[in-house]
């Protein structure tokens, strides 16, 4: 297999629903070890964050981290700011399942730094604003994750109205902030 068809296959994976995780990550992993062997960095750091994503599809917090940590690696020496702001955002994913809310925390505000100046981004800031406050909220700060929280609701509510599924997010995180603060009326 050359570059250009690797890339190929890489790119219909990509947009293939995925209907069978196990295969899909079958093929990750073989498509992979094929980007090693043809010496494709950039291939095998988007690799990395889709197989980062897909252990993440299967609930497996843990196996995100090893990934994740090739994938911010090789985007940050491409300098590809889109790509690692997403596996920035993956990294974080892993370490708040690890526990290490901090780290998570710093990996989320690495990737919002990276989309900065850029008009076309690859994952929004209010997606990486509620992680955020989800630690805050995991670290017992509630009035933190609050205030965070309900900016994220508003720049949504602004920017992106039709967004069903983040409000719905958004709204369930900062009702449990204020049922954890003991503000029932709020939590409603």
């Amino acid at each position: 297999m050359d570059k250009k068809e690797l890339r190929e296959r890489v790119d219909q994976l990509f947009q293939a629903t995925k209907t069978d995780t196990s295969r899909h990550l079958k093929e990750l992993k073989f498509l992979l070890k094929e980007a090693e062997k043809l010496e494709d960095i950039y291939i095998v750091g988007k690799l990395n964050m889709k197989l980062s994503l897909c252990w993440f599809d299967l609930g497996n917090r843990t196996a995100i981290l090893a990934p994740a940590v090739k994938a911010v690696d090789i985007f940050e020496k491409l300098n590809d700011r889109n790509m690692l702001a997403r596996s920035c955002n993956l990294l974080g994913l892993a370490y708040r399942a690890l526990g290490n809310y901090q780290i998570a925390i710093e990996n989320y505000n690495r990737a919002i730094d990276a989309l900065r100046g850029l008009k076309r981004v690859a994952i929004r800031r209010d997606v990486m604003r509620n992680n955020i406050g989800e630690c805050y909220y995991l670290m017992g700060e509630y009035h933190k994750s609050v205030r965070i929280l309900k900016e994220c609701y508003a720049v949504l509510r602004q920017r992106a109205p039709f967004d069903h599924v983040n409000a719905a997010i958004y709204a369930i995180n900062l009702s449990d902030d204020y049922e954890s603060l003991g503000e029932y009326d709020k939590a409603i």
